[in-house]
C-alpha cells in the first residue's frame, strides 16, 4: 500500500535535482584538474540516469571571489596553472556545462541555474506543480544528487567561500518532507558525493564502547543522518572522504598527458563533453585516521557509501 498521503494521482511528474557545489579549494597547478569535477559528474549522473525522470533541474554554486589573471584565458595544454587562476567558475566553462548537459535532456524538462543560496534549490524541491508536455501536473523529487566538498562540521558545501553549507546547523530545514516522492514501491531517495557527510564531527575515538557501537554514534550525530530525519527520505553518504580521481579515468595526476579520449581545457581547467569517465568513490581517509579505533591497526570507520534512513 502506499504511504498515507503519497496515493499517485493520473499526472504525477518525477524530478530530478542535481546540486553542484563550488570548487574554490584548490588552487595553482591542483586547479586544473579540480575545478570542473563536480561539473563532470553531474553530467555523467544526467547521462545515465535522466530518463527516469519527467523533469531534470540542475543548480551550481560559484566560489568566492577572486582575482583572476588575464593570462587564465590564454592558457591550453599541458601548461602548468598559475595561482593567480583560482577563482570562480569562468562563464565559457558554465556554458560548457549547460551545452554538456543539453545534450541529454529537451530544454523544456530542463532547469539550470546558478544558486545563490539553498533558498533557490528548495524553492525548486518544494514546487507542487511544473508545466511539462504542454499541461501543469503535480510534481515530486524522485531522487537529489549533491556533487562537492563537504566536512562532518558544517557538512556538505554549497560554496565554502562565501559561508553557504547544508548540514546540521545550515539549510536543511528549508526543503518539506512533503516534497519528495514516497510511494512504497519508489521511495525518493538523497545521494552525496562529498567528504564525510555520512561522519560525526571531531569525535576521534571512544573505546568506552565496542567498535560497532562507536561506529554507529559517528552516524547518527551526522549531517547524514539529521537530514534523513528531516526530510523522511534514506540519504547515501560516506563516513570517509571522497575521491574524484576517477572522474577523469587516468586520475588527477595523469588527467592530461595519458589519456588520448575527447578531453579538452576550458579557461585552464580539464573538460569533457560528455561528463565524467567514471564516478567518485568512497576514499581512504577520515577526520578519525590520525588513530585507529584501539591501535594502529584497527580501521577507524569503515570505507564505502552507507544508507541513512529516517529516525
Amino acid at each position: 500500500m502506499p504511504d498515507v498521503g503519497q496515493v499517485e494521482l493520473p499526472c504525477t511528474k518525477k524530478e530530478l535535482i542535481i546540486v553542484v557545489g563550488a570548487e574554490d579549494h584548490y588552487s595553482g597547478k591542483y586547479a586544473a584538474p579540480h575545478r570542473l569535477m563536480f561539473m563532470a559528474q553531474a553530467v555523467r549522473q544526467v547521462k545515465m540516469t535522466h530518463a527516469r525522470y519527467d523533469k531534470v533541474s540542475v543548480f551550481w554554486f560559484q566560489g568566492a571571489e577572486r582575482v583572476i589573471s588575464n593570462k587564465c584565458s590564454q592558457i591550453s595544454g599541458k601548461i602548468e596553472i598559475d595561482s593567480d587562476c583560482y577563482g570562480k567558475y569562468t562563464p565559457k566553462q558554465v556554458k560548457a556545462f549547460e551545452i554538456a548537459l543539453k545534450q541529454y535532456v529537451p530544454e523544456n524538462k530542463l532547469l539550470i541555474k546558478e544558486a545563490k543560496s539553498f533558498d533557490d534549490v528548495a524553492a525548486q524541491a518544494n514546487k507542487k506543480t511544473v508545466f511539462v508536455d504542454g499541461k501543469t501536473c503535480k510534481k515530486k523529487v524522485r531522487d537529489m544528487y549533491f556533487f562537492g566538498h563537504g566536512t562532518p562540521d558544517v557538512g556538505f558545501w554549497l560554496s565554502n567561500g562565501t559561508g553557504h553549507y547544508l548540514g546540521l546547523k545550515n539549510n536543511v530545514y528549508k526543503i518539506h518532507s512533503e516534497s519528495f516522492y514516497k510511494l512504497s514501491t519508489q521511495k525518493a531517495q538523497v545521494f552525496f558525493y562529498s567528504c564525510q557527510t555520512g561522519n560525526k564531527d571531531k569525535l576521534y575515538k571512544d573505546t568506552s564502547m565496542n567498535y560497532n557501537e562507536y561506529i554507529q554514534k559517528l552516524k547518527d550525530e551526522s549531517s547524514a543522518q539529521f537530514i534523513a530525519n528531516k526530510w523522511r527520505v534514506t540519504v547515501k553518504a560516506s563516513m570517509r572522504r571522497t575521491n574524484y580521481g576517477p572522474t577523469w579515468k587516468t586520475g588527477f595526476s595523469g588527467y592530461w598527458d595519458e589519456y588520448t579520449g575527447n578531453r579538452t581545457m576550458i579557461d585552464g581547467k580539464v573538460w569533457e563533453e560528455n561528463g565524467a569517465d567514471a564516478p567518485m568513490v568512497s576514499g581512504d581517509l577520515s577526520w578519525q585516521d590520525d588513530y585507529g579505533y584501539d591501535d594502529e591497526t584497527t580501521p577507524s570507520v569503515p570505507k564505502g557509501y552507507f544508507d541513512y534512513v529516517p529516525k
